[in-house]
């Protein structure tokens, strides 16, 4: 069955400037399940796909799902503590060792139905749900080590094309000449310099059984994915590649693909399905073993040409002229007034003056640093102006504070410090003014035993500072 859709006033590529079109296509309509394991109530931008690839993801994995998210755009708008907008099991991991966690996860669900724990026929999925940052750039070892071990893990890369959440930086997957804030578009630098990757097919060289992209503008073709994914990945690991774009952009490629022809090579919906740990070497022959490519990956685009003899005058123009065939523009850094031997001086100039300053590092413990009036140490209550109201417990996010009775048979708070993240939000909300930093910030004593002695911690709550080590 499909849905017929129509869109009105959409500007359309190539139309008038705000001229619109009516456009009409055909959805396909699929059947999913009517629980929700991705609740509402997230902080992810208007537009943002995520919460559109993670409804649709969840529902085609079902309840039995681990979920491995290293930190991002996912990450920091649906966990806000205490609130979680994830109803399956989720872990919230470093940008770089996603693919490292979900494969000791795969390990221990292995162990613990080997041993009895687990039912041995229950199906767990394993997922990893990173961004491009977590996928192409910092957790890309995690990753390729994961795929050439085999674990049977789900990785799902979500691409923001940069990295949206920390103020729009390039990443691995950045478009070439797209302008970002570490690869700004001007004279000097024609935005970013390099290409994207292809994630999809460096996935597949490992020789996984299953890679592909899904757009979200093909929910039924995604959905498809995923579920396709899950009954795969109990021959080995797979990949899948989403980009996250707004509404309107995913509705234009969905528009401009129903119009397309057979011949279309747009790319968007690409899916490769090869043998375990031994992916056939060209897409020929693919087609021809494996039998199921929907539509073809575009492979890596070329790399540039004419770079190695461009020390030379003539090797220096023969490149030119290969960038100019090829459709691409040189970046030209120009240098400081006086040429090479000038900026030479400049750093010799500034290498001297380091010299003459002195060292400024500081010899820790030896030495200690002055960090200000105000440094969030180490919090100590003052118990004469304490009026045990109970502010302190409740705006402490990490529930360090706990009241427990004193030798007056008053209620008082006392830190957890194994709990305790300094924010100082008690210190604020004390309507007293009992609660107080100390210049402390850190606890260094002489010996290992005296670390665990409990007359050091007095130290620290009479307001007294503790002694330090001299190594």
């Amino acid at each position: 069955m499909k849905v017929e859709v129509k869109v009105r006033s959409l500007q359309l590529p190539g139309a008038a400037p705000g001229g619109g079109e009516e456009a009409q296509y055909e959805y396909p309509a699929f059947d999913a399940p009517e629980e929700e394991y991705f609740l509402p109530g997230h902080g992810l931008c208007a537009s943002c796909t995520i919460g559109v690839i993670v409804r649709h993801m969840l529902k085609a994995l079902g309840p039995d799902t681990v979920v491995v998210n290293p930190t991002g755009c996912a990450e920091v708008s649906t966990v806000t503590f205490p609130r979680t907008n994830w109803a399956v099991p989720w872990i919230h991991v470093a940008f770089g060792n996603g693919g490292s966690v979900a494969s000791g996860i795969e390990a221990a669900i292995k162990v613990l139905k080997r041993r009895g724990v687990v039912d041995p026929n229950r199906k767990i999925n394993v997922v990893v749900f990173a961004g491009d940052g977590g996928t192409a750039d910092i957790g890309f070892q995690a990753l390729s080590g994961m795929l050439e071990r085999g674990h049977k893990v789900i990785y799902v890369m979500y691409d923001n094309e940069g990295y949206m959440n920390t103020g729009i930086q390039r990443s691995g997957t950045t478009p070439l000449f797209a302008s970002a804030t570490t690869s700004p578009a001007g004279r000097a630098v024609p935005g970013n310099i390099t290409h994207k990757k292809p994630m999809v097919m460096i996935a597949a060289a490992h020789g996984i059984p299953y890679a592909a992209t899904a757009n979200p503008a093909y929910l039924a073709d995604m959905y498809d994915k995923f579920k396709k994914a899950a009954a795969i990945a109990e021959e080995g690991p797979v990949f899948l590649h989403t980009p996250v774009m707004p509404a309107r952009l995913a509705l234009r490629a969905q528009i401009r693909r129903e119009g397309a022809g057979a011949g279309d090579r747009d790319g968007l919906l690409g899916e490769l399905r090869g043998r375990p740990r031994s992916l056939p070497r060209d897409r020929a022959r693919a087609q021809e073993e494996a039998g199921e490519v929907l539509h073809e990956v575009a492979g890596p685009l070329p790399p540039p040409k004419g770079r190695a003899h461009r020390d030379s005058a003539e090797g220096d123009r023969r490149g030119r002229e290969e960038d100019k065939r090829d459709g691409r523009r040189r970046v030209h850094r120009p240098r400081g007034p006086g040429g090479p031997m000038l900026d030479h001086l400049r750093l010799f100039a500034v290498a001297l003056k380091n010299i003459a300053q002195g060292p400024i590092t500081v010899k820790y413990p030896r030495e200690e640093r002055d960090y200000g009036q105000r440094l969030r140490g180490y919090i100590v209550n003052d118990l004469s102006t304490c009026i045990s109201c109970g502010l302190c417990e409740v705006v402490c996010p990490a529930k360090a504070v706990k009241f427990s009775v004193g030798p007056d048979g008053r209620r008082y708070p006392g830190i957890d410090w194994g709990r305790c993240i300094l924010c100082g939000y008690c210190v604020d909300a004390c309507p007293t003014g009992s609660l107080k930093h100390l210049d402390a910030h850190e606890l260094i004593y002489h010996s290992v035993e005296e670390t665990f002695d409990k007359y050091a911690i007095k130290l620290v709550e009479r307001g007294e500072r503790p002694r330090r080590a001299l190594l």
